[in-house]
């Protein structure tokens, strides 16, 4: 075969691929771009304007995108934080001999493998004041009397937090599980021969061997509850007032609810910089660290 043919086949080969690709990533990526730059209402389309970056400094001064930034980050921060820790727990606890582990570790992947949308449903009938899981047992433990609102004020975002960690935890313990798997016994057996003790062993063995699963779980797990809309939606819908307004909840509300489909783009945009901003920083913070050691 000729040598040009030889370089053209891969080319055909994967071009009904790249097309696919391309009408289902780029092409939606580049147009809503192009919404952004306009003032488009859903409900009037023909009466689009084009304002330039004009829906972009609207964000900056918008105090409403500025309070769901702050509380989406948090939100993120200690859900994330959370299944890390609670995550590190289950695999540590897995890792060990154990009878009937193979179950344990086949339920721990149900909360995970259920829809957002069971999930907050589930959870709305366990924060339930009057019939709920919690108040029903704290009432016949003797701890509670009335009624405690899990999802009122003060109360409400900290609730879908752990909601949100009892679902995703299972993840970081699987993958963190996986990560176990690949360290040397022989590394635990000499360390225990010269006395180590078991958080020496953890701190100066496991830990530092499991930093590229760490780093992988805090950046996936950080993309993912960016974007966490369905256990909002379900469990408050953005309330009390606006107390777990995050922002997937408020761009769907821009979007959807009030038509405005030029700044609910760029508020997805400002969510995408904001996301890669986040995990910018968990990488070069774990680069950083392994630098150190090494040096």
């Amino acid at each position: 075969m000729p040598r040009t043919e030889n370089k053209v086949l891969p080319w055909l080969l994967i071009s009904p691929a790249a097309a696919i690709v391309f009408c289902v990533m780029f092409y939606p990526l580049m147009y809503s771009f192009y919404i952004s730059l306009h003032n488009l209402m859903l409900n009037q389309p023909e009466a689009m304007e084009f304002i330039r970056f004009g829906n972009y400094l609207r964000l900056l001064n918008d105090p409403l995108f500025l309070r769901s930034m702050g509380l989406t980050l948090y939100f993120v921060g200690l859900s994330v934080f959370l299944q890390l820790i609670v995550g590190m727990a289950m695999a540590l606890v897995l890792n060990e001999p154990l009878k009937g582990r193979g179950w344990v570790r086949a339920l721990l992947v149900l909360p995970w493998a259920l829809p957002g949308t069971v999930v907050g449903g589930i959870w709305r009938w366990i924060y339930h004041a009057d019939y709920g899981l919690i108040n029903g047992l704290l009432r016949i433990l003797g701890v509670l009397k009335g009624s405690l609102l899990w999802l009122g004020p003060g109360m409400a975002l900290n609730a879908v937090v752990f909601a949100e960690v009892w679902r995703m935890a299972p993840f970081a313990g699987l993958m963190l599980l996986a990560g176990l798997a690949t360290i040397p016994r022989q590394l635990y057996d000499a360390a225990r021969v010269d006395g180590a003790t078991g958080w020496q062993i953890f701190w100066y063995i496991t830990l530092p061997l499991l930093k590229p699963t760490i780093g992988i779980i805090l950046v996936m797990r950080t993309m993912f509850a960016f974007q966490n809309l369905e256990l909002v939606y379900v469990l408050t819908k953005g309330g009390p007032g606006t107390q777990t307004y995050l922002l997937p909840y408020y761009m769907y509300t821009v979007s959807f609810n009030q038509l405005q489909a030029g700044y609910g783009s760029a508020m997805a945009y400002g969510i995408t910089i904001l996301i890669a901003l986040v995990c910018g920083i968990y990488l070069l913070t774990l680069s950083l660290s392994e630098r150190r050691v090494e040096a």
